[in-house]
């Protein structure tokens, strides 16, 4: 769901940053909440409700197209062009002076930086969420096997090598100015960054479905009757979700609340954040710790093979730990965007 969160945060400054091109529309319409409730209502919900998402391939196929025209779009402006370097830079008139480039200001201050970039790096290198899935509709055969793990490398040694791009292209281009969502660094004005604007929202309006489609999964996992319990206000969504959790078949009444839920939940978290880089971080920070850490020592500890009192024990340890750095990361994270002045006293 964090996921889902800043992917709507991330939708609404892609179509607000467009929308702003055109100086005649008037104010409300250029607003990122009603870009999120607009592309919600008209992309996201009824995408979601798809019985099938082999459709959306060929936005697949843009949405990577467009990645990878970011990371040149951006490398171009840092070192192929004076766009954005002060004090005379074509297009910082048009930028919110907050987003200019900014070096050598608040001095060497390492913590907590690098805390927040692994957090976000470690959401960047995360497996997507539907590789189980589609694992598990593998065969047996060795040479499915062989190509999933060779689609699974190259896919990291892409997705390294692009983020290392964004990365350093940003940091070179505005400092200390960066902002959450890179591309809001860019002028309204630049119609390259509008063309950057266009393709990452068509990635991202097709890559929504994907992740509702996980997360609904997961909802209706046995493993969650274990150990997840939760309070819930509305009788009709607790029997839902024990539905689920029974593996009955939901009826496509249930199934279209529970897409539903699914979707209000980032819908309504987008309306009110803007920081998207918060977001990443955060989930970084939590969702690192507990893959690293914790789950792996969840399912060993219920899978029984735990064969002495000692690996007991450190598997206790291990989600104690996890748990313990996956605070910390985050509470750093959400320090740093609400309250910067106590980690930097």
């Amino acid at each position: 769901m964090g996921c889902a969160l800043f992917s709507s945060i991330m939708l609404g400054d892609f179509f607000s940053g467009l929308l702003k091109m055109n100086a005649n529309f008037p104010g409300w319409l250029t607003l990122r909440q009603t870009s999120i409730l607009a592309v919600t209502t008209f992309a996201l919900y009824p995408l979601t409700l798809l019985e099938s998402l082999a459709a959306l391939a060929p936005m697949a196929i843009v949405g990577v197209c467009g990645v990878v025209m970011t990371g040149l779009f951006m490398f171009w402006r840092s070192f192929g062009s004076a766009a954005y370097k002060l004090p005379h830079g074509m297009y910082l008139a048009s930028v919110s002076s907050k987003f200019w480039p900014s070096f050598g200001v608040n001095g060497n201050h390492y913590f907590p930086s690098v805390l927040i970039l692994i957090s976000m790096l470690a959401t960047c290198s995360m497996g997507h969420f539907s590789a189980p899935q589609f694992m598990r509709s593998l065969s047996s055969s060795n040479s499915l096997m062989q190509d999933y793990n060779a689609v699974t490398r190259r896919g990291y040694m892409a997705i390294i090598m692009i983020n290392l791009t964004v990365l350093l292209s940003g940091f070179f281009t505005f400092g200390g100015g960066c902002s959450g969502m890179i591309l809001n660094n860019y002028s309204t004005q630049d119609p390259f960054a509008a063309v950057c604007r266009f393709s990452q929202a068509v990635s991202v309006i097709g890559g929504f479905p994907f992740l509702l489609n996980s997360a609904a999964t997961m909802s209706q996992s046995p493993i969650l009757e274990r150990y997840v319990s939760i309070w819930i206000v509305s009788r009709d969504v607790v029997c839902l979700y024990f539905e689920a959790l029974e593996g009955n078949n939901l009826s496509k009444g249930n199934q279209r609340l529970l897409t539903t839920a699914l979707v209000m939940i980032p819908t309504l978290g987008a309306l009110r954040m803007e920081n998207a880089g918060v977001v990443v971080s955060f989930c970084g920070a939590v969702m690192g710790s507990a893959i690293v850490y914790i789950f792996p020592a969840l399912l060993f500890l219920a899978s029984g093979g735990c064969k002495s009192r000692w690996e007991r024990w450190f598997n206790r340890f291990l989600i104690v730990f996890g748990a313990a750095i996956a605070l910390v990361g985050g509470s750093v994270s959400l320090l740093d965007a609400y309250a910067p002045h106590l980690l930097r006293q």
